[in-house]
């Protein structure tokens, strides 16, 4: 499992610290590791983050592992603006069925661009960091969207782990529900993606 030697390389860096005791649906919870800070470059005024649970899991920094299964799935939350054709930069306004078919796994589909008429592929499509396709998903919890972007050494750290290509993005109310259990059956021809 890909989402294993994830975990391994995020502790062995010291991204991800101990667990925590509360698991959500599927997803893996961690307290930041003490390289935590080191792996991230945070933007305009210094962050006030609290990186430890002072009673309650509520109101501190802290991270969120989890497989999404062998298809890649549309990850999303309430503010994802409509992404772009890569051909003509135009927006493409997903149906509701679509969304819900990426978020499923269901990404073997054709699209067709309105404007100039590209048949894509869900996974082309250009998301303007507001979203992302992906088999297993990093989250980082209580860091306001734009706020902060991996390092270069960490990015590597990730590219180097051999599971595909890695890409950041932000976003807020992630629907985590839409996310914690793969499909049962994964759809006909669709080829498995990066973690």
């Amino acid at each position: 499992m890909e989402t294993k030697k994830v975990e391994v390389a995020l502790k062995m860096a010291g991204f991800i610290g101990p667990p925590l005791p509360k698991d959500l649906g599927g997803w893996r919870n961690y307290q930041a590791g003490e390289g935590f800070l080191q792996h991230l470059t945070f933007l305009g005024c210094s962050p006030h983050l609290r990186l430890a649970p002072e009673g309650d899991l509520q109101g501190f920094c802290f991270l969120r592992l989890a497989d999404l299964g062998p298809q890649p799935r549309l990850i999303r939350g309430r503010e994802t603006r409509p992404p772009r054709c890569p051909v003509c930069g135009k927006a493409y306004r997903a149906t509701q069925e679509e969304y819900t078919a990426w978020q499923g796994g269901g990404t073997e589909s054709r699209i067709h661009c309105p404007t100039c008429a590209a048949v894509l592929s869900p996974l082309d499509l250009r998301w303007r960091q507001t979203a992302g396709f992906g088999r297993c998903v990093l989250v980082v919890e209580d860091v306001f969207p734009g706020e902060a972007v991996p390092t270069p050494g960490f990015e590597r750290t990730l590219q180097d782990l051999g599971t595909g290509e890695w890409q950041y993005f932000y976003t807020q109310g992630l629907q985590l529900d839409l996310l914690t259990m793969p499909r049962e059956s994964p759809s006909p021809g669709a080829g498995p993606l990066p973690c």
